[in-house]
């Protein structure tokens, strides 16, 4: 679900998936986020999960205990956190959206390096019925304008580095800007309305066939386009994997 991941194993043989820091879509360094243990993940069969949320939520309830994801990037270091820890911080998140007034299927774009805050934000939207819109992280002002436009995004989530880079984006009309990096004035926007929020008990339910993500092209001969990828889509990606992990 992250851009930019790839598959590799470790001298134990333990297999995890790696997401780099320095790129959400290619892969440069070993530097970023782990999602850790394929046992973590149940069987698609079992709990009958439509979303990647739910996946989490069942997960959590089989493993609780297990690591699920470690940011090597964080201000202390590596953090590993659980699958409970996880949930709970999508939760948060996912209550968090709600508290904002969104509704499900309103857009929330997401514009910010590979970090435990995009996972909380993504499967936080997911959790809450909302539509994600990643936005890759090497474009330019004229796309990410035109993407939160087209889009019709009524969140943004970023860090400080891309509004230096693109101050425009904090200007867009029907827009609400989240910082979810530490550097923010008072740290983590992105924390603070989850620590208010209280959270979900469950993930809004969906049907295999609504939209999950608008994953936009780069524009190479044109605007950037919109693709939908529904949440079948995302299960059709992600069932291989867990065939293979198991």
């Amino acid at each position: 679900m992250w851009c930019g991941s790839r598959w590799t194993v470790d001298s134990s043989e333990h297999p995890y998936w790696i997401l780099q820091r320095s790129s959400l879509w290619t892969c440069e360094s070993s530097i970023g986020v782990k999602i850790e243990r394929s046992v973590a993940f149940p069987s698609m069969t079992e709990a009958h999960p439509i979303t990647a949320a739910e996946i989490l939520w069942a997960a959590a309830a089989r493993f609780p205990d297990l690591p699920c994801v470690t940011d090597l990037d964080t201000e202390s270091g590596a953090t590993t956190y659980s699958y409970t820890e996880v949930r709970r911080r999508v939760a948060a998140v996912g209550a968090a959206f709600m508290s904002l007034g969104l509704s499900v299927g309103d857009r929330v774009a997401l514009l910010l390096p590979n970090s435990i805050a995009y996972i909380d934000a993504q499967l936080g939207a997911i959790a809450a019925g909302l539509i994600v819109v990643p936005l890759n992280v090497r474009l330019v002002r004229e796309d990410y304008l035109h993407m939160l436009s087209d889009s019709g995004a009524k969140v943004l989530v970023t860090t400080g580095e891309f509004l230096d880079r693109v101050p425009e984006l904090a200007q867009v009309e029907g827009v609400r800007v989240i910082r979810g990096d530490a550097e923010a004035p008072g740290g983590s926007e992105l924390d603070r309305l989850s620590a208010g929020a209280g959270e979900l008990v469950s993930p809004v339910r969906a049907e295999d066939s609504d939209a999950a993500t608008l994953m936009y092209t780069s524009g190479t001969t044109g605007a950037p386009e919109a693709g939908v990828l529904t949440h079948r889509s995302w299960r059709s990606v992600a069932d291989p994997g867990v065939s293979v992990l198991e």
